[in-house]
């Protein structure tokens, strides 16, 4: 309903909890509060839970610099493979 809404798209980063303060700050800083939130992102595909602050926010950056149609394709195939595979889920 988001998506259709156009609160919130189909890839982009995830969107932060509102207690992490400290995620939604960084993001401000990189810029990346400017895209809209995601239902799967380019940090989710490489390693979901399995990786650190820091490596998310860099992930999230590369695709904000890379966004186009092509990279949004890639990311979705990519998905599908994750969530059949469980990888990076760590509960």
């Amino acid at each position: 309903i988001s998506v259709l809404k156009g609160n919130m798209s189909i890839v982009g980063p995830r969107p932060a909890l509102h207690t992490q303060h400290d995620l939604i700050a960084k993001r401000r800083a990189m810029q990346i509060d400017t895209l809209l939130p995601g239902i799967t992102g380019w940090a989710q595909i490489n390693g979901r839970d399995d990786i650190e602050l820091g490596k998310k926010l860099e992930l999230d950056r590369v695709y904000l610099q890379n966004q186009n149609l092509l990279f949004d394709i890639k990311i979705l195939f990519l998905t599908v493979l994750a969530v059949i595979g469980c990888s990076g889920v760590t509960h």
